[in-house]
């Protein structure tokens, strides 16, 4: 379910971003806005307690999002359903070793 700002009308995401700004930001990643790729990985790192080191997080999730422009796969503006997917990537990743 999508949440509105109440001046501006336009989406939000889960972090309160105004999604509809989000291509006037900067993305040195190639992918999504710079202030939204941190909060991410910190997002994924609280949610399974530390279980994956950020940086594992961070290369399974641009891994993600490059899969995000080669897929069906649409970026969910940092959703719980970006973070399983980046988990699903984590697992398979940790499972080679």
């Amino acid at each position: 379910m999508a949440i509105y700002d109440d001046a501006t009308g336009k989406p939000r995401n889960k972090f309160g971003w105004v999604i509809a700004d989000a291509e006037k930001l900067p993305c040195t990643n190639g992918f999504i806005p710079d202030a939204e790729f941190d909060p991410f990985i910190d997002y994924v790192f609280e949610c399974y307690k530390g279980k994956y080191p950020k940086p594992k997080i961070i290369k399974a999730t641009l891994q993600y999002l490059k899969s995000v422009n080669d897929t069906d796969f649409t970026w969910g503006y940092g959703d719980s359903i970006d973070r399983e997917r980046v988990q699903t990537i984590l697992n398979k990743e940790l499972s080679k070793c």
